[in-house]
């Protein structure tokens, strides 16, 4: 269990007031009425501190584990004390704020484990000079960028495809999809076959293998990969290919 889940089950346990027994990392926490009554007042605070739960847990207590969740008791308790009104709202707002607060702190967490990742390929990669380590990287994050840029011109319409405009002295993929149930497969069919000619590789996404076309499509494929066939069905798409 994730130390965000066990948060998440602390709170709602002690807003429904309901006692109950969590099971974290092997140790089982009680939550017991006399807790509650104790914290059902209090807000839920806004800096949880997922890592220093997760340590306490597996090294001390559970009891300092609560006033890392919960802070002061709200105005809306200390005034009415307890109008089921009141209670209602402030839970609501404890549970919003305890789902930010967990959402916020794995985030970071997350982002702080990326950046010494990151760090450490950095500081390989210098202190590797001629290895060709740092090259690597270089030419990672430039396939990256170039990635992302040609993504923007992906084009949704198949027949906005001209296979005159591909420029041969690039590779080229083109994956085309849903596109089964088109009655015109005149661009599909020209890139199969002359598409080679022009350095552009092709991919056909179909969910019926006889409903490609058989003569242009099917002939020209250099490889199938086939998903849910049983032996009778394969054996005659071996046969008919």
């Amino acid at each position: 269990m994730k130390p965000e889940t066990l948060v998440m089950k602390i709170i709602e346990a002690i807003e429904t007031a309901s006692p109950t027994v969590i099971t974290f990392n092997g140790k089982k926490i009680s939550i017991t009425k006399k807790l509650i009554d104790k914290y059902k007042y209090c807000k839920v605070r806004d800096d949880i501190d997922l890592e220093r739960i997760d340590a306490n847990a597996k090294t001390g207590g559970f009891l300092p584990l609560l006033p890392l969740i919960f802070a002061g008791i709200t105005a809306a308790g200390v005034a009415t004390g307890g109008i089921s009104a009141a209670v209602s709202s402030a839970n609501e707002k404890k549970a919003a704020a305890a789902k930010a607060a967990a959402t916020k702190a794995a985030n970071e967490k997350k982002a702080a484990e990326e950046r010494r990742h990151n760090l450490k390929m950095e500081k390989l990669a210098e202190g590797k000079k001629g290895s060709g380590v740092g090259e690597m990287i270089g030419k990672i994050k430039e396939f990256g960028k170039i990635f992302g840029e040609e993504t923007k011109k992906t084009m949704k319409n198949v027949n906005d495809l001209d296979l005159s405009n591909i420029d041969s002295k690039r590779k080229n993929l083109i994956l085309f999809d849903d596109c089964v149930a088109q009655r015109n497969q005149v661009v599909q069919q020209e890139f199969f076959t002359k598409g080679r000619h022009h350095n552009c590789h092709c991919i056909y996404q179909s969910q019926s293998f006889y409903g490609m076309d058989s003569m242009f499509i099917r002939k020209n494929a250099n490889c199938f990969l086939l998903f849910e066939f049983n032996d009778k069905d394969l054996s005659q798409i071996i046969i008919n290919r």
